[in-house]
């Protein structure tokens, strides 16, 4: 089964949700792809993700890393392990096979062509609208 999730929103909680759920969809044998989009592209293309605002804290953080660790997630920061690194999601996920689009739309109306990660697979608008008409199931919105 073909699922698409689409992140839009630049924080790191909905991007480690749709990364999980991308990865583990891949170990379970399905064709995951995670659509970055909006604010979401913004921040992978140099940008920041922020937390949401009941979860930015700084205690909150330091306990979600740990719980992290924990999981054997891997979003911990190089650098400070009580933090998180969404370029190592990204990263990660990429390595486990989820195929990770730019919105060529965002892409264009940003201007952050040169700037997007190598992790993520460049398309034109046609190849996008082709992509939503083969997935059966899209989580998330545009």
């Amino acid at each position: 089964m073909d699922i698409l999730f689409i992140c839009k929103d630049a924080t790191e909680n909905s991007l480690i949700t749709n990364l999980v759920l991308a990865m583990r969809a891949k170990k379970e044998g399905m064709n995951p792809a995670v659509l970055f989009t909006e604010e979401a592209l913004a921040a992978v293309a140099g940008g920041t993700f922020g937390w949401s605002r009941l979860l930015k804290e700084r205690e909150t953080i330091v306990g979600i890393a740990a719980k992290a660790k924990e999981m054997a997630l891997p979003l911990i920061s190089s650098r400070d392990p009580r933090e998180t690194d969404m370029m190592a999601m990204i990263q990660a996920a990429k390595g486990e096979g989820v195929s990770l689009y730019a919105c060529p739309l965002w892409a264009k109306l940003l201007a952050v062509g040169e700037r997007l990660p190598a992790e993520l697979e460049r398309m034109e608008l046609e190849e996008l609208l082709d992509m939503l008409g083969r997935y059966e199931k899209i989580i998330g919105a545009l």
